[in-house]
């Protein structure tokens, strides 16, 4: 057992001198948490989906409408 807690003393050792080991396992998983968190907080039940209508023709302004129409997408 004396062996086992000294190999993993020196492995600690080892990994806690490695600053990039110990960016990437400490700080870089809060900062993805963060960012990520920020992205999508937004409490939105749709999503403003821009359009460009260049046809202007009667059945694309009704699948326009029928987009509008579904509350998801604000088109």
């Amino acid at each position: 057992m004396s062996r086992f807690l000294a190999d993993l003393k020196s492995y600690a050792k080892q990994y806690s001198r490695s600053k990039a080991g110990m960016f990437f396992t400490f700080i870089m998983p809060i900062m993805l948490m963060v960012l990520f968190g920020a992205m999508f907080s937004q409490n939105t039940n749709s999503v403003s989906l821009p359009v460009q209508n260049l046809d202007g023709g009667p059945a694309s302004m009704q699948f326009l409408d029928a987009l509008n129409q579904s509350g998801v997408v604000k088109a």
